[in-house]
């Protein structure tokens, strides 16, 4: 059987089409595959360092060795010395008034702005995973909550303490408001050693959603 030459050339163009465009659409597949790798991959990178970022931020404030360690002075004056503060102004103020029922106290919440801006800094994070993320605002906003609401109880009876002079010592009292102050948090689990528990808690999690990156799991 005899085929025309034109034929002949008309078939292998469309052979040679249709193996040009599959070797042009299996090529764009594996650039398109190899692109999306190469940014996914970039992608859990740029997610495992702010996750290790959270984590270090998170136990700073019990590392010994940080600049943000709970116990530093600079970091937590304590409501003894904040309280001996108040005191002192109290004083000032009978001394130049003479009269208790104008004293106006005022003071500034330990770690109530840092734990804010920290719940803001996470919650707008897109590196970080919402259920980690999620949870870590929802912990720090609640605890500045709870710290806050406790803190302004206390002072407030302290003014009104100072006001009406209902007071035995003034020498007594910072270390008996630090105390109820103390025993509050701990009573609603908020003091330092439930603090520290928590971050634990959430280091863990941390921990858990790294080692899902790990091929050989």
């Amino acid at each position: 059987m005899n085929i025309p030459l034109q034929e002949i050339s008309s078939i292998v163009q469309i052979c040679f089409y249709i193996t040009g465009s599959t070797i042009a659409i299996l090529t764009y597949r594996s650039a398109k595959k190899g692109l999306l790798n190469t940014v996914n991959t970039e992608y859990q990178k740029r997610v495992m360092d702010h996750l290790d970022e959270l984590s270090n931020i998170l136990y700073a404030e019990f590392d010994r060795n940080s600049e943000q360690y709970w116990a530093h002075s600079n970091n937590n004056p304590g409501f003894v010395t904040i309280v001996e503060g108040i005191i002192d102004r109290y004083l000032e103020h009978l001394q130049k008034h003479g009269n208790s029922e104008t004293f106006e106290l005022t003071y500034e919440l330990p770690n109530g702005l840092r734990l804010h801006e920290l719940a803001e800094r996470i919650k707008s994070d897109p590196f970080l995973p919402d259920d980690i993320a999620n949870y870590v605002v929802n912990y720090l906003e609640t605890r500045s909550e709870v710290l806050g609401e406790t803190i302004i109880e206390e002072f407030e009876s302290l003014r009104e303490i100072l006001r009406t002079q209902q007071y035995s010592s003034l020498d007594k009292l910072p270390l008996n408001t630090h105390i109820r102050i103390s025993n509050k948090l701990y009573d609603k689990r908020m003091s330092m050693e439930h603090v520290e528990d928590e971050v634990h808690h959430i280091r863990g999690m941390i921990k858990e959603h790294l080692e899902s990156y790990n091929p050989l799991n």
